[in-house]
This record gives C-alpha cells, structure tokens and sequence, in this order.
C-alpha cells in the first residue's frame, strides 16, 4: 500500500532548497550564462566527506563531527 509513496533514494538536499536568492545574486553581478557558471567548488575534504554520510544540515552534522 505504501510501497509506491516512499522514494528508493534519499532526495539530496541541493535540490530541496529554493535557489532565487542565488539567482538574484548572479544576476547583480552581471553573470548573465547561469550554465557557466562555477557554483561549487570540485574539491571536497576530509570533513566534507563524513559529514556527507550524515542526513542533516552541514551544521549539525559539523556539530557531530566535532565530538
């Protein structure tokens, strides 16, 4: 009954979050090739790489970490 209501995979938080603040921000800086554009640095650390295994928000998972 419920097996077609709950999704195989987590849905990654990046593509929960409402980006027209990001948006308006690239538009005032005059980046007007939104496909161009770098929005993330490629590297990730050490820490970024724990707190990924976590399902919460960077700051709480930093909060985890640091114990």
């Amino acid at each position: 009954m419920y097996m077609n209501e709950i999704l195989p995979t987590i849905v990654p938080n990046m593509q929960k979050v409402n980006l027209y603040l990001t948006t308006l921000i690239i538009k005032i800086i005059e980046i007007n090739d939104f496909l161009l554009f770098n929005f993330m640095d490629s590297t990730l650390l050490q820490v970024g790489r724990k707190m990924m295994e976590f399902s919460l928000e960077p700051p709480l998972s930093t909060m985890l970490l640091a114990n």
